[in-house]
C-alpha cells in the first residue's frame, strides 16, 4: 500500500515550468483539487495544465522566480487568507489572481445560498447562533493578525464549540488566550461573514446542521461543496473570467509595448 503523495518542492515546480510547453495554472493546496479542476473545466478544456504547490508561501516563492520561466504562460491563483483584512500586503504580487473571499471555498459558498435552500427554520436559527460563536473566535484571530501576533485560523470547528451548548468551548478559549475582540473587528466580520471568515470553517459550520445525526438526508462537508459547485450561479466565475483574460493573445499594441 503506497503512502501519501509527496508534494513537489518549489525548485521542482520551477524546473517543470521552465521546461514546459503548455499554459499552466499554479494553485495552492491539494485538498482543493476538486474545486480547481472545476475551475479549469469552466475556463476551457485543454487550455491549462494544473500545477499544485504546497500552500500559498510556496506559490508566492514560485511567483518571485517567474523570470526563470518567462517564455511559458503561467497564471497564479491564490487564496487571500488573512490578507483579505490587510489588502496592502498583496501589492508585491500584482499579477497574482486572488480569490474574492478569504479562500476558494468562500467563493463557492457565495455562489449558491445553500443555507437558505437546504435548512429548515430551526436549523437556520441554530446556524445563525453558531455563526455568532464562530465570529467571536475568528474576530479574535483577525485582531491578533492585525497587531502582528500569530493568528491560529485552522482550529477545527468541533474544538471551538462547547459540546453541550451553542457557545465557545471554555477550555479552547483558555488554551487560546481568547479575549473579546474589538467591536469594530467583530462588526466587520458580522457584516460579511461568508466572505471574511475562513471557508473551511464555514463549510463545517454548515455541516453541523446538514450532517447532524438523525437528519434525512445528510450532507457532509464534501457534499456541501459539491452541491454549491453544481448548483451555484457561475461558481468561481470571477476567477474564471480573470484566467480567460490572461489566456487571450496580446493585442498588437500590447505586444509592441
Amino acid at each position: 500500500m503506497s503512502g501519501p503523495t509527496r508534494s513537489m518542492t518549489v525548485d521542482e515546480i520551477v524546473s517543470t515550468l521552465r521546461h514546459g510547453s503548455l499554459s499552466y495554472l499554479v494553485v495552492e493546496g491539494k485538498t482543493e483539487m476538486q474545486l480547481y479542476r472545476h475551475l479549469v473545466a469552466g475556463v476551457q478544456a485543454g487550455a491549462l495544465e494544473l500545477q499544485v504547490c504546497d500552500g500559498r508561501d510556496a506559490l508566492l516563492a514560485i511567483y518571485k522566480r517567474r523570470n526563470e520561466f518567462a517564455r511559458v504562460r503561467v497564471i497564479f491563483v491564490a487564496d487571500q487568507d488573512l490578507w483579505i483584512h490587510q489588502p496592502s500586503l498583496k501589492a508585491s504580487y500584482p499579477d497574482v489572481i486572488w480569490t474574492d473571499g478569504y479562500c476558494i471555498e468562500n467563493d463557492i459558498l457565495q455562489a449558491y445560498p445553500i443555507a437558505g435552500k437546504f435548512l429548515e427554520a430551526d436549523e437556520r436559527a441554530k446556524l445563525d447562533a453558531g455563526l455568532d460563536v464562530l465570529i467571536d473566535w475568528f474576530a479574535f484571530e483577525v485582531n491578533e493578525f492585525l497587531n502582528g501576533r500569530d493568528a491560529e485560523t485552522r482550529h477545527a470547528v468541533p474544538n471551538v464549540f462547547d459540546k453541550k451548548i451553542e457557545a465557545m468551548c471554555e477550555h479552547f478559549a483558555a488554551r487560546r488566550g481568547w479575549v473579546a475582540p474589538p467591536p469594530a473587528v467583530r462588526a466587520a466580520l458580522r457584516a460579511d461573514p461568508w466572505r471574511l471568515i475562513r471557508g473551511k470553517q464555514l463549510v463545517h459550520l454548515l455541516a453541523r446542521q446538514l450532517d447532524k445525526v438523525g437528519r434525512v438526508p445528510r450532507y457532509g462537508p464534501a457534499a456541501i461543496v459539491d452541491i454549491c459547485i453544481r448548483s451555484g450561479t457561475t461558481p468561481l466565475g470571477g476567477l474564471a473570467n480573470q484566467i480567460r483574460a490572461r489566456l487571450k493573445p496580446p493585442s498588437p499594441t500590447q505586444a509592441a509595448a
